[in-house]
């Protein structure tokens, strides 16, 4: 009688640790759905802070680049030719 227990005793060891693992599996992926919909709810609320200080801001002036060279001077200039003495 004893090995009958012993093996009672051992699945029903399994049969425990199949129904724990289960249980945590559960409650990872709650925890996971709640930490993502935290996450969710912060972007949201930081977004629209965001925008509603971009609203109150008047938009930023775009600085034009000085031009320090001339049309003239950035023309390509024909190659000087070199003469040679020989």
């Amino acid at each position: 009688m004893k090995p009958e227990r012993d093996r009672e005793a051992a699945k029903s060891r399994v049969a425990e640790a199949k129904l724990r693992r289960q249980r945590e599996a559960i409650q990872a992926v709650q925890d996971r759905e709640s930490e993502r919909l935290a996450v969710q709810t912060k972007t949201q609320r930081l977004r629209a802070e965001r925008l509603a200080r971009e609203a109150l801001e008047p938009p930023p002036v775009k600085k034009t680049r000085v031009a320090t060279k001339s049309i003239a001077d950035r023309a390509v200039k024909p190659a000087k030719r070199s003469t040679s003495k020989s």
